[in-house]
């Protein structure tokens, strides 16, 4: 994958994903990031992740630093982890198939763009109903073949912990603890969301330092752009800002 791109590149597809719904914005952001020949569509969810924390870790470092709210007493709770640590444990299983109580089921992992598909729609149930149905490719009860929706939802949850162990990056947790109540958690980690949030506070800041250089200087947005971020700071100094 290749892992180059300019200024202008990134402000541009800042400016293309600010409005979309973060599954959409996920994939987007990765295709727009990635080689134009990869079919970033076709990837697992953890895959898609794994690809957008290694474009992370080249925007802005290896070293993740947020916050969080302990869900039993409320209180802020750092979450400081690096991607090499969280990527380390991605795996590629190609295990699809699974029996369970006189069911068989063939299945597939779901991709970016089943995500990508259901974007828009409100209603987490819909969205579930619409994942098992493409992702349980066939599904025989005691050789008698029945509908995807049809089977019992403890095989389900079967299939949902075979495809965690398959793709363990396609819901990246983290285990916390507590300093003030001691209670341990595991906290979802939405990469996606953490890069754009990256993103978008250094877009919005790298369009301040134009507009202040362009103030003095009169130079166009693409002439300032194109600087290092080294010489823009010198400008800046020299400017006041």
């Amino acid at each position: 994958m290749s892992l180059s791109f300019t200024n202008i590149q990134l402000m541009t597809l800042w400016e293309q994903v600010a409005q979309q719904q973060p599954a959409r914005r996920s994939l987007c952001l990765l295709a727009g990031l990635s080689h134009p020949s990869d079919s970033v569509g076709t990837l697992s969810v953890g895959e898609r992740d794994r690809r957008l924390m290694l474009i992370r870790r080249k925007l802005f470092g290896d070293r993740i630093d947020g916050v969080t709210d302990c869900p039993q007493c409320g209180i802020r709770v750092e979450l400081n982890f690096s991607i090499s640590d969280v990527t380390s444990k991605f795996s590629n299983s190609s295990t699809n198939e699974l029996s369970c109580d006189g069911y068989q089921v063939r299945w597939r992992l779901p991709t970016a763009q089943d995500l990508d598909d259901f974007a828009d729609e409100t209603v987490a149930a819909r969205v579930r109903e619409g994942l098992i149905s493409r992702c349980l490719l066939e599904v025989r009860h005691h050789q008698e073949e029945i509908g995807a929706l049809s089977c019992p939802e403890h095989v389900i949850e079967k299939v949902c912990e075979a495809m965690s162990q398959a793709d363990p990056l396609g819901d990246t947790r983290l285990d916390l603890e507590c300093p003030e109540c001691g209670n341990s958690w595991k906290a979802a980690f939405d990469i996606g969301m953490y890069l754009w949030r990256e993103i978008d506070v250094w877009a919005k800041r790298l369009v301040g330092e134009v507009h202040q250089i362009a103030s003095v200087y009169g130079w166009s947005e693409q002439e300032i752009l194109s600087m290092s971020a080294t010489r823009r700071r010198l400008y800046l100094e020299m400017v006041g800002a």
